[in-house]
């Protein structure tokens, strides 16, 4: 995975979910809002809106990095985590994805939702750079 701080990581998935930043600048009455938000109006009642502009958990929570696995394997891929040992005998988490462009990852990372928010980011990058322009 190409080295990126877990703030543009998050704002990585976050437009990868969908969602758009919403600045001051681009409401009706600008003078009123102070902060930015990330919005996809297409989004399911309760995920419409995902919080400020620094507000992202991608990296800390389940709950947001499952809809992004779940939006993963609908397009035909598949993530999963395996234990095992490192070559010091240390358990970590190793994880792969497979999908129809013959790609795939292995990683060991000390736990398992750094592994998957780690293919994650990979697969958004690997989607970003060589899929995304050619579905349009």
């Amino acid at each position: 995975m190409k080295t990126i701080d877990i703030t543009e990581g998050n704002k990585m998935i976050a437009e990868f979910m969908g969602y758009k930043l919403i600045t001051p600048k681009m409401r009706r009455n600008p003078e009123s809002w102070k902060y930015s938000y990330w919005e996809n109006p297409d989004a399911p009642t309760p995920h419409k809106v995902l919080g400020s502009e620094d507000s992202l958990d991608y990296d800390s929570s389940y709950n947001s990095l499952m809809r992004v696995v779940d939006k993963i394997e609908s397009m035909g891929n598949c993530i999963q985590t395996k234990l095992s040992k490192d070559m010091n005998g240390n358990y970590c988490f190793g994880i792969i994805w497979y999908q129809h462009y013959d790609n795939a990852e292995r990683r060991y990372c000390p736990s398992r939702i750094e592994s998957i928010y780690s293919t994650v980011i990979d697969f958004i990058q690997f989607y970003n750079n060589n899929i995304k322009d050619a579905e349009i």
